[in-house]
């Protein structure tokens, strides 16, 4: 899951303390990248065929405004 911020946020390590309702931040000396995959393709060709299906639909609707 990816999640906004994060290319932002990875040079830092983030604790939240809900008990006190505080989140703290420090920079991290080093980033471990064995931490991050790698993005992968996706090989579904069902989700492909229905996703390109709503992009056009939205290309198509945009065109007639």
């Amino acid at each position: 899951m990816w999640i906004l911020g994060d290319i932002f946020m990875s040079k830092y390590y983030t604790l939240f303390n809900r008990e006190d309702k505080t989140v703290g931040f420090a920079k991290l000396k080093s980033i471990d990248t064995r931490l991050y995959q790698k993005p992968s393709k996706i090989e579904d060709e069902e989700f492909n065929y229905n996703f390109m299906k709503k992009m056009n639909k939205r290309k198509k609707s945009k065109k007639h405004l």
